[in-house]
């Protein structure tokens, strides 16, 4: 008998998980034209392909209101941080 992987669930009180990432090559792809990341060092990514733009954000207060904004699940998304490289 198979068994299903069951979705990951998070209290709504929770705040976003996010990894830690020393490459800034999310952030280079940002406008293309400069580095990013020194003023946005934060990026949403989606999970599946269109399910919502791909964002740069100032803080990680700012993430956590534009998740919710978006009503996003933690399935659905995964948060980076630009820390740097030292």
């Amino acid at each position: 008998m198979k068994t299903k992987t069951q979705p990951r669930k998070t209290r709504s009180d929770k705040k976003p998980v996010f990894t830690k990432v020393k490459s800034d090559a999310k952030w280079e792809l940002g406008n293309g034209n400069g580095n990013i990341g020194n003023t946005m060092p934060w990026y949403l990514h989606p999970v599946k392909k269109d399910s919502f733009n791909k964002s740069w954000l100032s803080s990680y207060d700012r993430a956590c209101e534009h998740i919710q904004k978006l009503k996003l699940k933690p399935e659905q998304y995964t948060l980076w941080n630009l820390v740097s490289k030292k």
